[in-house]
This record gives C-alpha cells, structure tokens and sequence, in this order.
C-alpha cells in the first residue's frame, strides 16, 4: 500500500475504524451480543472533549451500556491489571505505528516522524514483534495419523 492510499484511510477514526473491520481486525456489530443481557450492541459516536470515539452501546432501553469496539482484541488496546481496557491511542496514530514497523523503519526514524515518545514507540514495536511470535508458537504440527510428511535434503 502506498503512504499516500494509507494515509486517507487514518485522516479520520471512522475510516480507519471501517478499515479495520474490512480487514476483520476489528469486530463487526453485527456479531456483537452484550455479555450480561445478551442483547444486540449498535454503533454509537461518543463526543468527549472535542473528539469522537465510535462505541458499542446496548440497544435495550434498561441497558443502554457501551463498551469500546477494541474490547476482547489484545492488539488493539492495553488492558490494566484491574481488567479495563486502555490505550492513549487513537486507531488512526495505531495504525500508524503498525504501518511504519511494516515497513521495517528504526525506531528512532518513526519517534521523528510521529513525535512519539520513545517509550510508546518501543512498547509497539515490541507488541507487532509478539504478533509473529504468537502465530509461530501456535502454528499446526506437520503430519499426522495417516499423514506422510516427506523431506526433501537437496542443497
């Protein structure tokens, strides 16, 4: 993906939401039922502080809770030792990061080109490097019952 297609999907939190849900990154709201009431979550723009965040809130009257649409995605959000879910992020400066370690940039060239502190830098670049890992750890065994896995040693 070029910088320039990149950089439209993140100018906003909606279109690098959409994105990401386009990509399966992200749950679909159409998938999400509430843990308590197990009644269906609809979208749902919250506007705090001159900014917008794009929440799931329950659609029963007597409910009415929300819950952020990174709940339950370790990658998305940090969680704290009490279990609530926190990232000082948005999804667009998320997904900048991610697109940056992509591309295999030093960190100290991605501090410069965000004006992110190093310490937030290093902690994403450690959590894309676990991604990889993650996958390797859990990856199926070759072979088999009934299964003849044949090794080839030509150099």
């Amino acid at each position: 993906m070029l910088a320039k297609e990149f950089y439209t999907i993140i100018q906003n939190e909606e279109s690098a939401t959409n994105f990401l849900i386009s990509k399966k990154l992200l749950v679909n709201v159409e998938n999400v039922l509430r843990d308590k009431c197990s009644s269906e979550m609809k979208y749902y723009i919250k506007k705090e502080r001159g900014k917008e965040r794009k929440l799931l809130r329950c659609k029963r009257k007597v409910c009415q809770t929300t819950q952020s649409i990174r709940k339950n995605n370790r990658f998305w959000t940090y969680l704290y030792k009490n279990g609530r879910n926190y990232s000082g992020l948005s999804i667009g400066a998320q997904l900048e990061l991610v697109y940056y370690w992509c591309q295999d940039l030093k960190q100290s060239a991605i501090i410069t080109l965000t004006g992110r502190s190093a310490h937030t830098v290093c902690d994403w670049m450690n959590l894309c490097r676990d991604v990889p890992v993650r996958i390797f750890e859990n990856r199926n065994k070759l072979g088999g019952p009934g299964i003849v896995i044949q090794v080839d040693e030509c150099l």
